[in-house]
């Protein structure tokens, strides 16, 4: 990259001494909104631009509309793996799944606004909660006693399977809410 720019802190303090000069994608109303606003309330004062969805957002950084953008580590491996592409970090805990020198986790400097990107069935109202329960402790099954289907989901997505039965998945919900009300602010400009 023409910035010199090898890792969170140098894009940090680059942004620092060019204040907005950075374009970063995201889609507006995505999952990307969000969390491309934490990256930028994490001190990386880059530029965002509503690019539309992945494909879009990869696109404009390979064809260099953009600098940076916010794509799966299913996307962006193969970029990675052939030196196009950096990784400057990932939100989240960290992972056994990731080479911590190739893809470093963002709460090692100190970024810890963690936006869950959970998939969760949801079912119509009045669903009969014998079909619920079969559902979830047929999922709950797989991702905790399938090895051959937790190794493709990492080989594959750079995902580990987790599950939370309904009831943990309401709680995990209404802890994103109470992280959504921090950013509703930036959400709605």
């Amino acid at each position: 990259n023409p910035y010199g720019i090898t890792d969170y802190p140098s894009l940090k303090a680059y942004t620092q001494e060019h204040p907005g000069e950075l374009l970063i994608t995201y889609e507006a109303g995505g999952t990307s909104h969000l969390g491309t606003q934490m990256f930028v309330n994490s001190g990386v004062d880059a530029t965002m631009v509503d690019i539309g969805g992945k494909s879009e957002q990869l696109a404009a950084l390979l064809s260099g509309q953009v600098d940076i953008a916010a794509l799966a580590m299913g996307t962006a491996q193969e970029y990675v793996d052939s030196g196009e592409f950096i990784c400057l970090g990932y939100v989240g805990e960290e992972s056994p799944l990731y080479d911590p020198d190739k893809y470093p986790c963002l709460s090692n400097y100190g970024v810890t606004d963690n936006w869950k990107m959970n998939y969760t069935l949801f079912a119509p109202k009045g669903t009969d909660p014998a079909i619920i329960k079969l559902l979830s402790d047929t999922i709950g099954d797989i991702c905790a006693n399938d090895e051959d289907y937790a190794q493709r989901m990492a080989d594959a997505f750079y995902i580990m399977p987790i599950y939370h039965d309904t009831e943990d998945a309401i709680k995990e919900y209404q802890e994103q809410e109470k992280l959504l009300e921090d950013y509703v602010q930036y959400l709605l400009a």
